[in-house]
């Protein structure tokens, strides 16, 4: 079990307790504060109750931009906390404020390794890069998906993050290519090209006027035998980036949009090779 999931099974546990102590014992609870004021123990049980059910939910999910908010509230519940520690602007008991203490160490702790765990989900094993997979399988033929995927200029044509595409020299293996996207543009080299197969590209991030905070990035495009009337098409993007709290700061709002750019390009590689099948279909007929 990794130190995101710990951290969250933590966090869930604790948040459980509290909020069932306060919901269903408000007026103990107050009682042990010095206050007959027993309204907002409740209220807070009951939001506690709720929290848990999100944090259990990205137990199983681990969602980066879900998991980084929840890093966010504990944030907020340990300033509220030590403001009233320190500023004592509430009419409670010694006992009162040591719980609130206790309880705000408790939070911030989670707080740290939900986030030491955030900045390594989806992490490459035993790296600190970043791996992520899209496929689609399509209803053609290898020669077909690989001619869709290959068409290296049509690239742009396909991905929203992407105005043009244009290849600078070579062929094959060591190609180069220069890619831009409104003002911002960058170079690439083919790393690796098997014939109807697979091929990558790495991205000059060493350049000086490289635009994204990337320290390395190399994609993956390749074609895969899914059965005799379909093919798997996989995309394959390993990332690292220039600074580690990129990983929490930026990481959960970038994977939301990649993912939806690489759908989208799986999408449209799909109903080209769906055109491409019905013209091929028209032509036996005729």
């Amino acid at each position: 079990m990794n130190t995101l999931k710990l951290a969250l099974i933590g966090n869930a546990v604790m948040s459980l307790l509290t909020g069932l102590i306060l919901s269903i014992f408000p007026k103990q609870v107050a009682a042990i504060f010095a206050t007959t004021q027993y309204l907002p123990f409740l209220l807070i049980g009951l939001a506690l109750l709720y929290f848990c059910a999100t944090i259990v939910l990205e137990v199983y999910k681990q969602r980066p931009l879900p998991i980084l908010w929840i890093i966010i509230q504990d944030i907020l519940w340990v300033a509220a906390s030590a403001y009233i520690i320190l500023a004592r602007p509430l009419p409670i008991s010694e006992i009162g404020y040591g719980l609130i203490a206790v309880i705000a160490v408790l939070v911030l702790l989670f707080s740290v390794f939900q986030t030491l765990g955030l900045a390594k989900l989806d992490n490459k094993e035993g790296t600190n890069s970043k791996q992520l997979h899209f496929s689609r399988k399509v209803p053609t033929s290898k020669a077909i998906a690989w001619s869709l995927i290959s068409d290296l200029e049509d690239y742009a044509a396909v991905a929203s993050n992407i105005d043009q595409v244009k290849i600078i020299s070579g062929s094959g293996e060591g190609m180069q290519r220069a890619c831009s996207h409104g003002e911002e543009s960058w170079t690439e080299t083919c790393t690796l090209w098997e014939e109807e197969k697979a091929y990558s590209f790495t991205v000059d991030t060493a350049a000086s006027d490289y635009p994204y905070p990337f320290r390395s990035l190399k994609g993956t495009w390749e074609i895969r035998s899914a059965n005799d009337q379909e093919t798997e098409i996989v995309m394959t993007f390993v990332f690292e980036f220039n600074r580690w709290i990129q990983n929490v700061l930026i990481y959960p709002f970038m994977k939301n949009q990649f993912k939806k750019i690489c759908e989208e390009i799986l999408d449209r590689w799909e109903a080209k090779s769906i055109a491409l099948k019905k013209t091929d279909n028209n032509e036996i007929r005729v």
